[in-house]
């Protein structure tokens, strides 16, 4: 884990500032996904029962094909 220069302050759904505190720490891990590998950078923090949380701009870069409906997840 590395530090980033500037701490980013963690809310939740609600609105509320998360319990856990904010994000200090990145990492740069493979994701292996259905058979497709990519280096990518994360945020370190606490997240209950999540492992990972994948955000919008990931999912404009990878632009996979999700249908919602079915939960579906494909290249």
């Amino acid at each position: 884990m590395v530090p980033i220069p500037k701490r980013i302050t963690v809310y939740n759904v609600d609105g509320t500032e998360n319990q856990d505190g904010s994000i200090d720490k990145k990492v740069t891990a493979d994701l292996n996904i259905k058979g497709r590998r990519m280096k990518t950078q994360f945020l370190v923090t606490a997240l209950g029962l999540q492992r990972v949380i994948l955000g919008y701009p990931w999912l404009v870069y990878a632009n996979p094909k999700i249908n919602w409906k079915k939960r579906e997840f494909s290249w």
